[in-house]
């Protein structure tokens, strides 16, 4: 079960979502019926997770209760796991459970959930956990449209996953902080800031935050009289590999 763990992240990684499909579903009959826990929590995160990329950031109930089964599979592993894993997996699946939360539209108990996390990540003293949070939370801000909690948000997100070592949410942070620049009408501040993002994304070209340095590359590009530019990144917001965009945009 360990080593299937490990090819279903590679193939997520790849963006081989039929392959990991495969596995999860080959794995199901096994961790359902003679699963621990801990077990249970890490294949519904993984299902969850799967489910996710498959229907690209277009949660539905489905997906939101297995991030829940998750998230009470782990809180029930605390008996039968050392403290530090038991609390690393609980922010691992409540993590996810806020992002769908978020992309569900439940922004209220999303951040709610992602705060609960963020208190677990700083229990633990991780930068890197605590930057993922952070950014989760500003994501959660910005489908709001609260452009302040992002731009509070952002530099500390930023901070966090770089003393982490975790440059994707280094990326992450540098995209929310060029969306802060291109609502605040610094449109130049704003194309530097989002293509310092893709280049740190360049390594993990099939995630969905590449959206996030998109959307502003798309808005501030116009304003400079970079018109090709713009129509660039609009059809990069199109790419199969990416959030699906609402259907009123798309």
């Amino acid at each position: 079960l360990a080593q299937l763990g490990e090819k279903i992240a590679v193939y997520g990684w790849r963006n081989e979502l039929e392959h990991s499909a495969a596995l999860i579903e080959s794995a199901r009959p096994l961790v359902e019926a003679r699963g621990s826990a801990e077990l249970l929590a890490l294949f519904y995160a993984a299902l969850s997770a799967q489910h996710l990329r498959e229907r690209r950031y277009r949660v539905d109930a489905q997906i939101v209760e297995e991030c829940r089964r998750a998230v009470y599979a782990a809180a029930s592993a605390r008996a039968t796991s050392d403290l530090m894993r038991s609390e690393s997996m609980r922010y691992f699946t409540m993590t996810n459970l806020g992002v769908a939360l978020a992309w569900h539209g439940d922004l209220v108990e999303a951040r709610q959930v992602h705060e609960q996390a963020l208190a677990i990540a700083e229990r633990q003293g991780s930068p890197g956990a605590r930057g993922r949070v952070l950014v989760e939370l500003a994501v959660t801000a910005i489908r709001g449209g609260d452009v302040e909690v992002v731009r509070e948000l952002a530099p500390q997100a930023r901070a966090a996953a770089a003393a982490g070592g975790f440059p994707y949410y280094v990326a992450a942070a540098t995209a929310l902080q060029a969306w802060v620049a291109w609502r605040d009408q610094r449109f130049e501040e704003a194309l530097e800031l989002g293509a310092q993002a893709l280049e740190l994304w360049e390594p993990h070209p099939d995630f969905y935050p590449y959206c996030l340095a998109l959307w502003p590359l798309a808005g501030a590009h116009p304003e400079t009289g970079q018109n090709e530019q713009a129509i660039a990144a609009a059809r990069r917001l199109l790419d199969p590999s990416l959030a699906r965009l609402p259907d009123e945009l798309e």
